[in-house]
């Protein structure tokens, strides 16, 4: 697991219930506050903050919004399996897999409540871009790990990619999305890449701009040299 830091504020998951989630004065090291709702503790899932609040899963199967202010516990959602995965947090949900009985998990950041679920397992994080999800199998039933995405809204497969991955040890990395390329290091040796280069793909309500100054780049490439830009504003 990987501490956290925010606002000041460093943010600690152990393996035990006592003592939990500990909260310590960045400067100094003093203890703010100390949550133990999470029963077990947890494992190798980190904390995510996202508008004040922590989201952290545990290994004995919790998902949990603790206010990381005061230390509260606003929701905590019990699950299928336990979770090492770090939940990943896009657009007021969450992305996360379990362990043991192979669950993706798709759940409202608000109060915990389960929008959808899929037959995937994945250590580390996801990604999300572009309406899709992405993450590699931690463990596989086939021949080897595969690199999947998921739409977003539903949980069904969009794609996925078989990599030469011992499928008894997959991956456990998180994927890096930048400019329309989405990268992933797997444990077979290889860096992989996935994506049309392009900055915005234009797919759906992805084509509008948002109201207000925007900012477009353009580049002309010859043979993978940049040769002319433009750079506009409005």
């Amino acid at each position: 697991m990987i501490m956290a830091l925010s606002e000041g504020r460093l943010f600690i998951p152990t393996f035990t219930t006592d003592p939990g989630l500990l909260a310590l004065d960045a400067t100094d090291g003093s203890l703010l506050w100390q949550n133990a709702d999470c029963p077990g503790g947890y494992w190798d899932s980190s904390p995510v903050i996202e508008d004040g609040m922590i989201y952290i899963c545990g290994i004995y199967g919790y998902a949990l919004a603790i206010d990381a202010v005061t230390g509260t516990t606003e929701w905590i959602s019990t699950l299928a399996g336990g979770v090492t995965a770090t939940p990943a947090f896009h657009q007021d949900r969450l992305y996360f897999a379990t362990e043991g009985d192979d669950t993706y998990y798709c759940l409202d950041a608000l109060n915990g409540s389960t929008i959808w679920t899929s037959p995937y397992n994945h250590h580390g994080s996801s990604g999300a871009a572009d309406g899709l999800v992405f993450f590699g199998e931690s463990v596989s039933t086939q021949d080897s790990a595969s690199i999947v995405a998921l739409d977003i809204e539903t949980g069904s497969e969009v794609w996925s990619y078989r990599t030469s991955c011992n499928p008894s040890v997959g991956f456990g990395s998180s994927p890096s999305i930048t400019d329309g390329v989405m990268y992933y290091a797997c444990t077979d040796g290889y860096l992989y890449a996935f994506g049309t280069g392009l900055k915005y793909t234009y797919r759906e309500d992805y084509f509008y701009a948002d109201v207000g100054s925007n900012e477009l780049i353009v580049t002309s490439f010859d043979d993978g040299v940049a040769v002319a830009g433009a750079h506009l504003k409005r």
